[in-house]
């Protein structure tokens, strides 16, 4: 049997490559693309996950509006080092988020309330069976303010009533003897502290 040997043709070779060609496109295209070719309108919606991202990838200036919401945060993704001063307010914390296991032992002062505290005296000379008016100066009050005078030492047979704010810096309030003998004190150690709203 004599072998022929059969003369190459250009549609063979041209079938050939086009064969290869279409076998490898795929491989070829993706690392043959330039760098930042691709833009969100080449990708479908869903398909880039976490963990086609690196660590910094995608950043607050990358973010719409409104994207990221409770749902998308694990548990314990946002501490203190996350939040900047002063931009968690009364209005974005829900009743009974803040109890007592997250508050730790002694780390609430008056210097955390809005408000007042100021410690001074007091003197008056209330008859017995009666009641009397006061008022007091006391430093960095505001009109309208709640708050409460407390002894340093009691003094006895006085009954206080509430204070009543009604200037900056001053006080005034009701103070009764109900025992049948005159009530003196003289420079009573006291403190006052108010609350706003």
């Amino acid at each position: 049997m004599t072998g022929r040997l059969r003369r190459t043709r250009y549609a063979d070779v041209v079938g050939t490559l086009a064969l290869l060609v279409a076998m490898s496109g795929t491989a070829y295209a993706a690392h043959a693309l330039p760098k930042n070719s691709v833009s969100s309108k080449q990708i479908k919606n869903d398909k880039v996950k976490g963990k086609d991202l690196k660590d910094g990838d995608v950043s607050a200036a990358d973010l719409a509006a409104g994207s990221v919401g409770t749902d998308e945060l694990q548990p314990g993704s946002v501490g203190n080092a996350q939040l900047s001063a002063n931009s968690v307010g009364m209005a974005k914390i829900a009743d009974g988020a803040v109890g007592s296991v997250q508050v730790s032992d002694n780390t609430l002062t008056t210097a955390d309330l809005k408000g007042a505290d100021h410690s001074g005296t007091i003197s008056l000379t209330v008859p017995a069976n009666s009641c009397g008016g006061f008022t007091l100066g006391v430093p960095g009050a505001e009109t309208g303010d709640a708050g409460f005078l407390t002894w340093r030492t009691a003094p006895p047979n006085l009954v206080m009533g509430p204070l009543v704010f009604d200037a900056s810096n001053h006080a005034s309030g009701l103070v009764c003897n109900p025992s049948s003998s005159s009530v003196s004190i003289s420079n009573a150690p006291i403190r006052v502290v108010t609350f706003r709203s």
